[in-house]
C-alpha cells in the first residue's frame, strides 16, 4: 500500500532519454532510487582497491550520475511526466517539484556495505569534485578510466543545479545515500506508509547515533 512512481521522460533536447527506477514521493521529499546489480568481483576479497572503485564505476556511481539528471531535470521544468515506455502515446504520471528536497539513494548488493555509512558515502561522493583516481600499477590505470569518466560528468552535471544546492560539496552530496536491497527491503517491512518509509530511509541524513550501524539506528528509531 505504498504509492510510488516509475518510468521514462525526455531530456531538454527531446532525443537522450532518462528513466526512473522507483520515485516515493511526501509533502516535504522526493526521492529517488536508482538499482544497480552490479556485483564486486572475487578480488575485493582480497583488497584489491582498483576492482571495488572500478566497480564503483561501472554501478553505484552510475546510479547517482542518472540522480542528479532527474534532479536537474525537475528543478527546470518543475514538473515531470514519467511514461511507462519510451514513447510519449503511453500512459504517464505527473510528479511535481514544488520547490520539495531531493534526496537521491542508490540501491546495491550487500557487499557495497561499507558505501551505506552516511559519513563514508558523503566523503566519497564529495571526493569526486576535486579528485581523480589512478593506481600505482600502470597495468591497472586503464581500469579507473570509466570511474574518472564518470567523475566529469558528475562534475558537469553538478555545474547545472541551481545555485544554492551547489555552493560546497557537502552541500551538493548531502542528501546522497547509499543502501543495501536487504537494508530496503527490512525497512520496507516495518513501515506501514509512504511516509514511514521515506523516514526509515532517510534518517541518518539528518541523525547520527555514533553506532555506525544501520540496524541499531534504525531499531531505536522504531522503538
Amino acid at each position: 500500500n505504498i504509492k510510488y512512481y516509475s518510468g521514462h521522460y525526455s531530456l531538454d533536447n527531446d532525443k537522450d532519454k532518462g528513466e526512473c527506477d522507483v520515485v516515493l514521493e511526501t509533502d516535504k521529499n522526493i526521492i529517488f532510487l536508482e538499482i544497480k546489480k552490479r556485483s564486486l568481483p572475487d578480488t575485493f576479497e582480497l583488497a584489491d582497491d582498483v576492482e571495488v572503485f572500478s566497480s564503483l564505476g561501472e554501478g553505484m556511481l552510475n546510479a547517482q550520475k542518472q540522480i542528479l539528471r532527474h534532479r536537474i531535470y525537475l528543478q527546470k521544468n518543475e514538473t515531470m511526466r514519467l511514461y511507462e515506455k519510451e514513447d510519449k502515446l503511453s500512459p504517464y504520471t505527473v510528479l511535481n517539484w514544488k520547490c520539495r528536497r531531493i534526496v537521491s539513494i542508490s540501491i546495491c548488493f550487500p557487499e557495497y556495505g561499507f558505501l551505506t555509512n552516511k559519513t563514508t558515502s558523503s566523503k566519497f561522493m564529495e571526493s569526486l569534485l576535486f579528485a581523480t583516481y589512478h593506481s600505482r600499477d600502470p597495468k591497472k590505470e586503464s581500469k579507473l578510466s570509466k570511474l574518472n569518466k564518470l567523475r566529469e560528468q558528475i562534475e558537469l552535471l553538478v555545474g547545472e543545479l541551481k545555485e544554492e544546492d551547489r555552493k560546497d560539496a557537502r552541500t551538493v552530496f548531502f542528501d546522497t545515500l547509499f543502501r543495501s536491497l536487504q537494508q530496503f527491503l527490512f525497512v520496507l517491512g516495518n513501515s506501514s506508509n509512504v511516509e514511514e518509509l521515506v523516514d526509515n530511509l532517510t534518517r541518518d541524513i539528518y541523525i547520527s547515533d555514533g553506532s555506525m550501524d544501520f540496524y541499531a539506528s534504525l531499531r531505536s528509531n522504531l522503538h
